[in-house]
């Protein structure tokens, strides 16, 4: 089968034994990703050099894979918090209108959806997308994701300026996107407890 044709994922071992997998597009560059935990090749269509790029890389996998590490034995330590939907998307709510004014953001929407990758997301139309696990999260990290996707209405990208301004009310952002790490973990091993109570819906609800 052609991958480059197909565009799917192929799942090869590297040389130190360790699986990652390949997916190839119709990119320019290639680049590595680590997507829940998983090492992701996402290469041009012709690209077929990926034993020099991973060692090109090996001091930055390894450190990625070190935090993986650390957040799955962190992650044994936590404990999930047990809220209704209901009681979810209130808090959600009154969130974003305490944060709206600091962080310069306005929010049009708010959609509710299972993310296969992250915890939330904020569009150029000032939509906000959250996570339907965010649903188990604590307050104080809740409050902090929310705060992070309303502060890229003023700045898109993860740069100086960005975290600057995540500073002024979160001045432990660092640890707190460990203890995000160690969460969506934690929310992976206890998928199929956690499905029952979210069930198989996939529709986006939203709300002004």
């Amino acid at each position: 089968m052609n991958m480059a044709q197909n565009d799917r994922d192929v799942v090869v071992r590297n040389e130190g034994g360790a699986e990652y997998g390949i997916r190839y597009r119709r990119i320019r560059y290639p680049r590595l990703e680590f997507k829940t935990g998983n090492l992701l090749l996402v290469l041009p269509l012709a690209y077929r050099d990926e034993a020099l790029l991973l060692r090109r890389h090996e001091r930055w996998i390894n450190r990625r894979i070190g935090m993986i590490n650390e957040a799955l034995a962190e992650s044994g330590n936590l404990t999930l918090v047990m809220r209704t939907e209901e009681e979810f998307r209130s808090l959600t709510v009154g969130i974003l209108q305490k944060y709206e004014g600091l962080s310069g953001g306005r929010v049009n929407k708010i959609y509710f959806r299972r993310m296969n990758s992250k915890w939330a997301s904020y569009s150029k139309r000032n939509d906000i997308t959250i996570n339907k696990m965010m649903q188990y999260l604590p307050d104080k990290l809740l409050s902090y994701v929310i705060f992070h996707e309303l502060t890229h209405a003023v700045e898109r990208r993860h740069n100086a300026n960005f975290w600057r301004h995540i500073e002024k009310s979160f001045s432990n952002h660092d640890d707190l996107e460990k203890q995000l790490f160690s969460y969506w973990f934690l929310l992976q091993t206890r998928r199929n407890d956690v499905e029952k109570v979210l069930g198989q819906a996939n529709k986006g609800l939203y709300f002004k």
